[in-house]
């Protein structure tokens, strides 16, 4: 499991580390990645991480508006669009398999805790 944030310092230098070890890691949750749900597709799609890897997105975790959307790195940056404005962790491996599948395409906010 790797723990990793594309987010940066205000001015600082793109550096696309956190992408090589999330790539080289079978689990990976990213830190304040909501946001950058299209980059972060975008860097593991080309580090050779399969679009139809599981995905979920857990907001507002521990809080009563708790969501989780699931589904595959392909449907990243459309399940990041329907999540609110609460602090969200990204969780990508097929560990997340079971908890990604469970939600319905049409209706991916699930699993509440």
């Amino acid at each position: 499991v790797v723990f990793v944030t594309p987010a940066k310092a205000r001015g600082a230098q793109a550096d696309f580390a956190w992408a090589d070890a999330a790539a080289a890691a079978d689990t990976a949750v990213l830190y304040m990645g909501k946001a950058d749900a299209s980059l972060i597709q975008e860097a593991l799609s080309q580090r050779g991480v399969s679009l139809a890897t599981p995905v979920v997105i857990a907001e507002s975790v521990a809080r009563p508006e708790e969501a989780l959307r699931g589904g595959i790195l392909a449907d990243l940056p459309a399940l990041a669009a329907e999540t609110g404005d609460g602090p969200a962790l990204v969780l990508i491996g097929a560990a997340f398999a079971e908890a990604a599948a469970a939600t319905d395409r049409t209706d991916r906010a699930i699993l509440r805790a």
